[in-house]
């Protein structure tokens, strides 16, 4: 069930915009690993195998220097604060350590902790490993905040935003008790969010879906259908990387896959959902690709019936709008 978040939050350790493929929404509640993926939406045989098989097991790995970490700052001052308070103390935008945010790649625990860098799901993933490493209890959560659309090239991508819970989660008709909540919005942003717990194999999942999402920014079709499995395997129908399968697919001009990885995300989603619009905006435009004008036509009818001011619908409008004032092009 979604509840509100409680009053012990730590904000302001970095700004998150985790990119993700044309209209995904990352972290959002999804099946348990127990669902199976249905037969015929992976096509082994159109991709070539990639040099690394993907990989999340050393996700959450401590290294040598994350523990000298605990031990050096964390340690001693949680005798007087408690482990969870010490942590994030260190870990804090002013503590002793620095972290900046940075959207180029998906880090590991380990590696985020090295570089002192990430994006948002990077730096979740560090601090659940330091918080585990501590004894501390661990949950996950997606939280539902508006859209933010830019454009990478030929890809159009939305942000999501995943957050982290320390200490024992009670659910109360208030909301979370003894739990303490570290975000990396701005305060501001946090008031009213409403939080879904998500699993951890959804994590491995999201991880390994931005892995997918990264290597089809720079085109690698076959690296980016290896996560994208991954992701599928590990997680069911997880729904974020069945988008991004069809995506795969839909870049390789696999028209009829692109849409049967589509209609089946779709018939598992909400219509109210925002990876059901997503999704359904995917949809047009392999139809449109396939010269079903009318089909198309249909479904963009649906979308914007659906929701007529949404934020994939105004960044839409505006480039539109922007190549309409551009004229033609020649290449």
């Amino acid at each position: 069930m979604p509840q509100r978040p409680p009053s012990s939050l730590v904000p302001g350790l970095a700004p998150w915009l985790l990119a993700w493929l044309l209209c995904l929404l990352a972290g959002c509640a999804a099946p348990g690993p127990g669902a199976a993926l249905p037969p015929g939406l992976l096509a082994d045989e159109q991709f070539k195998a990639p040099a690394e098989a993907p990989d999340a097991s050393d996700l959450f790995t401590m290294s040598e220097s994350m523990r000298d970490f605990l031990r050096q700052k964390v340690q001693h001052p949680a005798r007087r604060k408690g482990e969870a308070q010490a942590l994030l103390d260190a870990l804090n935008a002013g503590g002793r350590m620095r972290l900046d945010y940075d959207a180029s790649r998906t880090r590991t625990a380990a590696q985020a902790f090295a570089d002192g860098q990430g994006n948002c799901l990077s730096l979740l993933v560090m601090a659940a490993a330091l918080a585990r490493e501590l004894g501390l209890q661990v949950s996950f959560y997606s939280a539902q905040v508006e859209d933010t659309w830019v454009q990478d090239g030929g890809l159009l991508m939305a942000s999501g935003h995943v957050n982290l819970g320390l200490g024992t989660p009670i659910s109360t008709p208030r909301g979370l008790r003894n739990e303490m909540l570290v975000d990396f919005l701005p305060a501001e942003q946090l008031r009213g969010l409403v939080l879904t717990p998500i699993t951890l194999a959804s994590v491995e999942a999201l991880y390994m879906n931005n892995r997918a999402v990264e290597a089809l920014r720079t085109g690698a079709l076959d690296t980016a259908y290896a996560w994208a499995r991954a992701a599928l395997l590990r997680h069911g129908t997880q729904p974020h990387a069945l988008n991004t399968l069809g995506v795969v697919y839909q870049r390789k001009g696999l028209w009829v896959l692109a849409e049967a990885v589509f209609a089946h995300l779709l018939a598992g989603q909400p219509e109210r959902s925002a990876l059901y619009r997503h999704a359904l905006s995917n949809q047009v435009q392999v139809l449109q690709a396939q010269g079903r004008i009318e089909a198309a036509r249909a479904l963009r009818l649906h979308l914007a019936r659906l929701d007529p001011d949404s934020a994939l619908q105004r960044y839409q409008a505006k480039l539109e709008r922007l190549r309409d004032a551009a004229g033609p092009t020649t290449h």
